[in-house]
């Protein structure tokens, strides 16, 4: 996988400075390699790899015009409206923009924990704490951008304001509960217990809203008693270990008949006599399930970025198999880095060099070997004096600063300070899958924005490239070696020596590792599955005596990527990114208690790697407290 971050002239305020740590780490969802599809070819006379630079004089090649200096994203934030499970928030239109997102900080000064993506210029902030200070900036994307994968591509961060929710009402809490279905939403609320009113019947009224982006963008601010379809509810008192200890009871029950695919506004009331002049809950939006779709948590670490990066062309993985990709090493322990200061002196000293080349190639960041490293050895004197010595080969030393600007080679990360984000996507099933690749219906997995891409097909992280799932990666998966053997042979070119994995009928390369349209992969969600023990089998065999699975690695075709106001089906698109996505950072996994240790799996003991997968899934649960889970979907 590979992204890389707004220019470093101006980092984000949630990227503080940390202390260093040990290393430990790997590429998720794509073993060395990362993410991955079919680009160009490069033109082989003017490779620019495989030189060292510590010394000597710029090859004249000249610097492009400048660009355009990243500007922050206009028009502050405001919040005109609250309830004590929302908050409305607005914004001015910025020219030339084809995508919003609204970032959600716990301090003015801290990391974003949330981020919820939107086409308007207004959206509400659902499932948070009632009487809780939410700080909030918003970030725009130019629609001149190709993608809005790549971080940096993003505009700056708005000024950061603070809103607060409201208080809580009489009956509160209106929250999903229980799994996704197609005609019917569970849901849970907690009631004052004062009054005999926890004794009363309750109703439910729903109110249907006529899509999903228009829900986020309008919300329920306008709508009265009488606007809502009311119906008695069914309900259970939560047992008495599980009532709420603050004078409140928690009730649960489930909301049936309902349209499937559809987004509603929620409200509850007390029932009998009266109850249209009672007080009603504050509204909460649910949805259920489209028939035929699938719904997948993926997760994703940023390449070459410190902030958020997105799907499209690139790979993620689940909750269990994101964790192996954050400590994948080589046999002698060298793994991903974790920490600028693996690399240069101080982290100021990282920055200052991500400053200069900003400045030296403002308009070639990300472009890869042909575009930012031929500006790079343009001006190698200014580099070498901002950076110290680089090479163009596919290392980490030296000058994995400068590999990271241009969005080249492997690692991808540092794991440190690069966002992980926490996805929910809605997705058709591939046509003739192979149960092998994941429940529901997945295509074959491509590898996307990878060392592997740099070499066949010149990748642009700044607009990704994948191709057919590279040998590395399914090595990953342990397939047989003969499935192996028939699928990948001969040697890819310059710095990457593995196997060559083809996916057409063309005898050449690179155009054997195109992802064809024809190709359900070319379309469609694309899956491999991993295994314990994570790295023990250095060689494919035909068999392998242990054999644990250990969840998925995702990838996302931007071919088939749905719009915002979209669903799959539409207009050809076949999967489609959800508004709300959770964040963390490298402090989170520390405090969690992760043990970047390098401590190998064994036939017999993969406890290491198995408590870090529970460290990691109790860090992404950190912020609950601000902001409720919900299924996929809901």
């Amino acid at each position: 996988m590979r992204l890389l971050a707004v220019v470093v002239a101006s980092l984000v305020a949630w990227v503080a400075a940390v202390p260093p740590v040990r290393t430990g780490g790997v590429d998720v969802a794509g073993g060395r390699g990362g993410d991955r599809g079919p680009h160009l070819h490069r033109d082989v006379s003017e490779d620019p790899r495989g030189e060292d630079h510590d010394q000597g004089q710029s090859n004249g090649v000249s610097r492009l015009s400048p660009a355009t200096a990243s500007q922050p994203t206009g028009g502050g934030v405001r919040c005109p409206t609250t309830s004590s499970s929302s908050i409305q928030v607005e914004w001015d239109a910025v020219e030339l923009t084809d995508l919003y997102y609204i970032a959600l900080f716990e301090t003015p000064t801290s990391r974003p924990f949330a981020i919820r993506t939107t086409a308007n210029t207004t959206v509400t902030l659902i499932d948070l704490a009632a009487k809780t200070t939410y700080y909030l900036a918003v970030r725009s994307h130019p629609s001149t951008e190709p993608t809005i994968a790549w971080a940096p591509g993003w505009r700056d961060l708005s000024t950061i304001v603070p809103c607060t929710t409201a208080a809580r009402p009489a009956i509160s809490d209106v929250r999903r509960v229980g799994e996704l279905a197609e005609t019917s939403v569970g849901l849970a609320f907690d009631v004052v217990a004062e009054g005999g009113l926890a004794a009363s019947q309750f109703e439910v009224g729903v109110l249907r809203a006529p899509s999903l982006d228009t829900a986020e963008s309008t919300g329920a601010w306008s709508a009265t008693q009488t606007d809502y379809s009311w119906t008695l509810l069914d309900l259970d008192l939560a047992a008495p270990s599980t009532a709420m200890s603050s004078g409140r009871a928690s009730y649960s029950g489930t909301v049936t008949g309902l349209s499937s695919g559809s987004t509603f506004f929620v409200v509850v009331r007390p029932g009998g006599r009266g109850a249209a002049n009672s007080t009603m809950s504050d509204a909460t939006m649910f949805r259920t399930a489209a028939t035929g779709s699938l719904y997948t948590v993926v997760h994703r670490i940023s390449e070459y970025a410190e902030d958020v990066d997105f799907l499209e062309n690139h790979d993620s993985a689940s909750v269990e198999a994101m964790p192996l990709y954050l400590m994948t090493c080589s046999p002698e322990g060298n793994c991903q880095p974790w920490n600028k200061t693996q690399f240069t002196k101080t982290d100021a000293d990282w920055d200052s060099c991500e400053v200069a080349l900003a400045s030296i190639c403002p308009t070639q960041r990300g472009i890869g070997f042909n575009g930012c490293v031929q500006c790079v050895d343009g001006h190698h004197d200014e580099v070498v004096a901002a950076c110290g010595n680089y090479t163009d080969k596919d290392q980490e030393h030296p000058g994995y600063p400068v590999h990271y600007y241009c969005g080249i080679g492997w690692p991808e990360n540092l794991m440190y300070f690069s966002a992980i984000t926490e996805y929910c996507v809605e997705h058709l099933p591939a046509p003739n899958a192979d149960p092998r690749w994941g429940p529901g219906g997945f295509a074959e997995y491509i590898s996307c924005n990878s060392d592997e891409t740099d070499a066949a097909w010149n990748n642009s992280a700044r607009d990704p490239t994948c191709m057919c799932w590279v040998y590395d990666d399914r090595g990953m998966s342990l397939l047989p070696a003969s499935e192996l053997n028939a699928s990948c042979g001969g040697h890819m070119p310059w710095f990457v020596h593995e196997s060559i994995c083809n996916c057409t009928s063309s005898k050449s390369f690179p155009e054997s590792t195109a992802i064809t349209e024809e190709n359900p992969s070319f379309k469609y969600v694309g899956a491999m599955p991993t295994f314990l023990p994570w790295g023990y089998y250095r060689q494919p065999q035909e068999t392998y005596p242990v054999r644990i699975p250990m969840g998925f690695n995702y990838a996302f075709p931007k071919a088939g990527s749905c719009k915002p106001g979209q669903t799959p089906g539409t207009d050809g698109c076949t999967w489609l990114k959800h508004p709300s996505s959770r964040l963390i950072f490298g402090p989170d996994l520390f405090g969690s208690g992760w043990d970047d240790s390098f401590v190998p799996d064994t036939l017999t003991d993969q406890n290491h790697t198995r408590s870090n997968i529970q460290i990691f899934d109790k860090a992404t649960h950190l912020r609950d407290h601000l902001l409720s889970q919900r299924c996929c979907g809901c």
